[in-house]
């Protein structure tokens, strides 16, 4: 009888032994996986980097007339333009996304969740809205 228990404990602990080596190799698997989609993720950031640098490089050598300009797009959050406001304070001013190039008063992209700068930085500091953020 004892020989039979030892030999069904044996085995038990081989069938656990063995599980738990299934789960491993699961977990490494799903692991790999994840670190694989990590890179992918990675490499699209800094190809979009890159592209958004070159797009940068290209609009460095134009002049910003953005002051002297009448914004005929609505603002995408409020969908009024610079116009409607017409009280010429900062944040009813308008700026454009430089990826999406859809216009926003600077109030409504920040309530939006967008980090923009004062607003004497935003022409040197190239503008993403908080959809291509």
């Amino acid at each position: 009888i004892q020989e039979k228990q030892r030999k069904d404990e044996e085995r038990r602990q081989k069938e656990e032994a063995k599980e738990r080596r299934r789960k491993e190799r699961e977990l490494k698997r799903k692991l790999k996986l994840e670190n694989e989609e990590i890179k992918q993720q990675k490499k699209k950031k800094v190809e979009l980097s890159k592209e958004y640098e070159e797009q940068s490089d290209e609009d460095d050598g134009e002049e910003d007339d953005d002051d002297d300009e009448e914004y005929d797009e609505p603002c995408d959050i409020c969908e009024e333009n610079e116009d409607a406001r017409g009280n010429g304070k900062e944040a009813d001013r308008m700026v454009e996304c430089n990826i999406c190039l859809t216009w926003y008063h600077v109030s409504c992209a920040r309530y939006a969740g967008s980090n923009i700068p004062r607003w004497g930085r935003i022409k040197f500091d190239k503008f993403v809205c908080y959809k291509c953020a």
